[in-house]
């Protein structure tokens, strides 16, 4: 795995100590990962009422941007993308 830093405009972001760890998580998984929310809270081990909490938290601050679409059955589907500027390589 690359290594890389986090851009303290994260730390200026005000958010919470749970949504900088989340997205720390989600800044060292490989590009072009795919990840839901269910496996999300599945495997850090927290409950999904406080994985949406945190989530929502990202979305608002500008963290996370969410495009919403439809597949091929007519199912409603998110794709999420993690603002990159907050990576220092």
């Amino acid at each position: 795995m690359e290594k890389f830093k986090i851009s303290n405009e994260v730390f200026n972001m005000e958010l919470s100590l749970e949504a900088i760890g989340l997205l720390s998580y989600f800044l060292s998984l490989p590009v072009e990962s795919k990840i839901t929310k269910t496996t999300l809270h599945e495997s850090l081990g927290i409950g999904r009422e406080k994985t949406h909490r945190i989530f929502k938290e990202l979305q608002k601050s500008g963290c996370i941007k969410t495009e919403k679409k439809h597949d091929e059955f007519g199912r409603i589907t998110y794709r999420y993308t993690i603002l990159d500027k907050l990576i220092i390589f």
